[in-house]
């Protein structure tokens, strides 16, 4: 039988991974094919996570040091670098192993400056969440 610890534990662990977006290329793929990539070796302790929020920086100008997209990850895998980027060229980097949170999100959710919540349809059709 699970303890107390062990329930809240599960319960708890990687529920949200707070994903750092530092350049527009990798907003456009999340956007458009639907995956964002964190490197193997960078994974963090509390793995998988359930949800993802993404934490723009300086190079997203007005909405620079906030998250406002979020979303529920549906499948993560290990690919090489060469595999997500099949049309780069062959570099040091080729072999590098990332995690691939692939279909990540069906809806990403936007919180405006007023903090209310609105639905931001990014992503392809998927289960619905409700914004109050």
């Amino acid at each position: 039988m699970a303890s107390k610890k062990d329930v809240a534990e599960h319960n708890t662990k990687g529920e949200v991974l707070v994903a750092i977006l530092n350049n527009k290329p990798d907003f456009a793929i999340l956007q458009e094919q639907l995956w964002y990539r964190i490197p193997v070796n960078y994974k963090p302790k509390h793995w998988p996570p359930q949800w993802v929020a993404f934490y723009h920086t300086k190079v997203f100008e007005q909405a620079a040091y906030t998250v406002q997209h979020y979303g529920r990850v549906r499948d993560i895998r290990q690919v090489k670098r060469r595999e997500l980027f099949p049309n780069e060229f062959t570099n040091p980097k080729s072999e590098q192993e990332y995690h691939q949170g692939e279909g990540l999100m069906s809806r990403v959710f936007y919180t405006s400056s007023s903090g209310v919540e609105q639905q931001l349809a990014l992503f392809e059709d998927g289960p619905e969440y409700e914004v109050d």
